[in-house]
């Protein structure tokens, strides 16, 4: 069973009430402390919290329509989430493959690092978000 794990919600073919959501979502018990997780795009890191519960990209946070949100000092409740409203998204930034990353530490085995595989988010492709712009 995968430690972290990556789930993608695009709902904007609803003009006035769409949105993407990104969420990463840690499911384990075999780690002691979570040191990090991040999400990125490409190669590009879009958001990150370290186990005191700072956010190490401000950018998300500073957006109009902009939702970050995170836990990690609970490890069986860890989560990054990110929620852009339709007015803030912009398709080709925010378009493209995402994937998850944990950083942690188990007391038996050490260093723990994981990463979910890629997804991808299409945004051009929809016809119905296009429309409403």
């Amino acid at each position: 069973m995968a430690m972290i794990s990556l789930d993608i919600n695009n709902t904007l073919a609803d003009c006035d009430k769409g949105h993407i959501e990104i969420r990463c979502a840690v499911d384990c018990n075999q780690i002691d402390n979570i040191l990090k997780v991040f999400l990125k795009r490409s190669d590009e890191v879009v958001a990150s919290v370290l186990d005191d519960g700072k956010f190490c990209n401000t950018d998300l946070t500073n957006q109009s329509g902009v939702t970050v949100n995170s836990l990690i000092s609970n490890v069986s409740l860890s989560y990054l989430n990110i929620r852009k409203i339709s007015s803030s998204v912009e398709p080709t930034k925010d378009e493209g493959p995402y994937q998850c990353f944990l950083e942690g530490w188990n007391a038996d085995t050490g260093w723990i690092a994981e990463n979910t595989s890629l997804k991808m988010l299409n945004i051009k492709g929809n016809m119905k978000y296009t429309l409403c712009l």
